[in-house]
């Protein structure tokens, strides 16, 4: 097998499509399509909810455009009327209201941008599974998180990883573990597919050493327990949104991959 087609299936053998991966699997036909409609459902509201917030911007700044003209008029040369944006001179004559009208659709414009962009990203990094998987940065742009709650969301999301790591690594009385097991039939097969298929399913079955607990439902708590610390770095508007953005808490890219760097030692590639 060439090493590029390993490195290509390696990209993908992360904690999060662990986690989605076994969450498809463990969940009934009906309630998995049930779950997809929900997801897509939920995509479709944002879209709509930023749409509509750029609606609403567009038509407030019509209504202060179209009432300039009576506001000069009873203005006269005065200071800038009621209603005229921050910064703005006073208007007395029609070229004034047409570089007044210039910055409203300077202003329209910027804020169409900035709410296209939005929506652009959300596309871009939403999964098959509906959920969105974006780098931590435009995850913080999309909450305005400060530089603060950043690091430490970062912090969550790759300790998260961390006890994957160590959960998926736990050593068997008898040597070896699931992780190890999963990288050597990568090199055994050939077959890396088929490998993170076999390895998926064993951890839906197979309880960790120690523990009379699944894999899986080892991971659940993991998720669990990520979600309580994420929403204990924001306030209640940010929780709702961060809720909103059916954000993958596993995979929100940080940069950090100690389960896909482990594997990759394993099969002996160079860091």
């Amino acid at each position: 097998m060439k090493a590029t087609g390993i490195l290509m299936a390696m990209m993908g053998i992360t904690l999060a499509l662990t986690a989605f991966v076994a969450v498809t699997q463990s969940t009934p036909p009906d309630s998995d399509a049930a779950d997809r409609l929900s997801a897509v459902e939920k995509r479709l509201i944002a879209v709509e909810e930023l749409l509509l917030e750029v609606r609403e911007t567009g038509r407030s700044v019509k209504r202060r455009v179209d009432s300039a003209p009576r506001r000069l008029a009873t203005a006269g040369a005065t200071p800038a009327a009621s209603g005229t944006p921050s910064g703005m001179p006073g208007m007395a004559d029609d070229g004034q209201v047409a570089a007044f009208h210039d910055q409203v659709a300077a202003r329209v414009e910027s804020v169409l941008e900035k709410k296209m962009e939005q929506l652009a990203a959300r596309a871009r990094y939403r999964g098959a599974d509906g959920k969105w998987k974006p780098p931590i940065a435009e995850l913080t742009r999309s909450l305005e998180l400060d530089p603060d709650q950043e690091r430490a969301l970062r912090d969550i999301f790759n300790g998260a990883r961390d006890e994957a790591l160590a959960l998926l690594n736990e050593e068997r009385p008898g040597g070896g573990s699931l992780l190890t097991d999963f990288a050597d039939d990568i090199a055994e097969s050939g077959d890396a597919n088929g490998a993170t298929k076999r390895f998926f399913g064993r951890m839906t079955k197979e309880t960790v050493p120690g523990r009379e607990q699944t894999y899986l439902n080892a991971l659940f708590e993991v998720g669990e327990r990520v979600q309580a610390n994420v929403d204990a770095q924001l306030d209640e508007p940010e929780r709702r949104a961060f809720r909103e953005l059916n954000v993958d808490v596993f995979e929100v890219q940080t940069g950090h991959d100690p389960l896909g760097d482990f594997v990759k030692a394993r099969l002996g590639f160079p860091e």
